[in-house]
């Protein structure tokens, strides 16, 4: 697969094969919410994910900045990603 990013080796990049399942909480399941309503996923085209999560320095080595900004706290997940920049991955 191709990808306009070049992706470090440590990323530990998986394949996600199409498919289709359900997703989000069971009906019965504890602790579940009125806001977890099951609904149907279907993925068209191979993908890769992460197998783990991505931390702001692999962020920054693969699109040069930081979206949070924690001098100094480059091993922490990445977190609330904008969908504006959400979108350049």
């Amino acid at each position: 697969m191709q990808s306009r990013f070049k992706f470090p080796p440590h990323l530990n990049l998986q394949p996600i094969p199409t498919d289709s399942f359900a997703m989000d909480s069971p009906v019965g399941e504890r602790s579940r919410t009125d806001k977890e309503a099951r609904h149907g996923v279907e993925i068209t085209k191979n993908v890769q994910m992460g197998a783990k999560e991505v931390i702001q320095a692999q962020f920054k080595a693969v699109l040069g900045l930081n979206p949070r900004g924690f001098a100094g706290r480059s091993d922490w997940p990445l977190q609330k990603l904008s969908g504006a920049k959400r979108q350049l991955v």
